[in-house]
């Protein structure tokens, strides 16, 4: 899967980035980084799906973009927007209401 997308991917990001590639160490391990790890975990999402479902996968999908955020800021010091803030703060209240919603409807049920 992960060859895959890199094959699929290359060519519009070498247009999108006018051909630039990593320059250094550093960018071409995280280059490697990413392909290795998308093309270990994209097996281990389907295993999961399988595993605990898919609302419950979906639902736990969306903690990636909360941690790359917080990865993003200790490894590389960066700081959300407003806007961005905001999307985050809607996803996790999104989350937080499914949550809610589940437990509600399963205590009724019992």
């Amino acid at each position: 899967v992960g060859l895959a997308a890199l094959l699929v991917f290359t060519y519009p990001t070498m247009i999108a980035t006018l051909g630039l590639l990593p320059a250094g160490t550093s960018g071409w391990g995280g280059l490697i980084g990413v392909v290795a790890l998308q093309s270990l975990l994209a097996p281990a999402c389907f295993a999961g799906i399988a595993r605990i479902g898919a609302l419950k996968s979906g639902m736990l999908s969306n903690i990636q973009p909360a941690t790359s955020i917080v990865a993003a800021f200790l490894l590389f010091g960066e700081w959300l927007t407003p806007t961005q803030l905001l999307g985050g703060v809607m996803v996790i209240a999104g989350i937080l209401l499914m949550q809610w919603h589940d437990a509600r409807a399963a205590s009724r049920a019992a």
